[in-house]
């Protein structure tokens, strides 16, 4: 079982930055390090991580991670630019992000 798992976020941060340490281009470890600050709810240091994620791979999973992590911070003029750029988004993380939107005020 992973720190994770185990509900260690701290451990499973510093097993991350070792992972980094190692190799800071790898995708993989931004992505999985930008949930672990979202666990901790450290959303800054989670879009960081995101945005790394996203910029190395440019994948469809850590974009739509990095427009979710954005969605949370209120950087919605950064995630329009994201959604742009990748053309995915126009059907799939717009409904979502004004649907969190419309759960944040409502809350």
């Amino acid at each position: 079982m992973c720190f994770y798992d185990k509900g260690d976020i701290a451990g499973y941060i510093n097993s991350i930055k070792k992972a980094l340490s190692v190799s800071p281009m790898h995708s993989d470890s931004h992505y999985h390090m930008s949930i672990a600050f979202l666990s901790s709810q450290d959303y800054i240091s989670a879009e960081k991580h995101a945005r790394l994620a996203w910029e190395i791979s440019g994948d469809n999973l850590t974009a739509y991670n990095y427009a979710y992590i954005l969605s949370l911070n209120n950087n919605y003029k950064i995630m329009d630019h994201l959604m742009q750029r990748t053309g995915v988004f126009m059907t799939k993380v717009i409904p979502m992000s004004i649907l969190m939107y419309v759960i944040r005020v409502t809350l």
